[in-house]
């Protein structure tokens, strides 16, 4: 694709610049959201320390709620699917569960001092490992 202001072709960096400025967020080169939201589950449960049939199971043990809120809230955040899609990875929920999620529950939890380093460290992992996906490498 060329610029038509200057016949130059635009580079990938030249559009991530633009659009994020110097932003760290990660550049979804593939729109699998599928596998996106599979990542997602898998990083949640290693950082949490919880397996998925924990993560969708209906016990509202706070060692499961707190990850699957904040798998909600991330998902959401990074415009990984529609809430039924995301409703569908937590156990088979309905959308307004994921919409709690995103509005009042995670927002709440990250207060939370060790929840918020759990999420950190989560957010840090999901973007090397997406970025990873994306580009084979550092």
């Amino acid at each position: 694709m060329t610029n038509r202001i200057t016949d130059k072709l635009i580079e990938l960096n030249d559009v991530s610049y633009i659009l994020y400025g110097r932003s760290s967020k990660v550049i979804k080169i593939k729109n699998d959201i599928q596998v996106d939201l599979e990542i997602l589950l898998d990083c949640v449960c290693e950082v949490f320390g919880v397996t998925i049939a924990q993560l969708a199971s209906k016990s509202r043990v706070a060692d499961f709620v707190y990850p699957r809120h904040i798998f909600s809230y991330i998902a959401v955040n990074e415009g990984l699917g529609t809430l039924k899609n995301i409703a569908s990875f937590v156990g088979d929920r309905d959308h307004t569960t994921i919409m709690h999620s995103h509005k009042v529950a995670a927002p709440s939890i990250l207060q939370m001092p060790d929840v918020k380093d759990k999420y950190n460290e989560l957010i840090k992992q999901y973007q090397e490992t997406t970025y990873f996906m994306n580009y084979g490498r550092y």
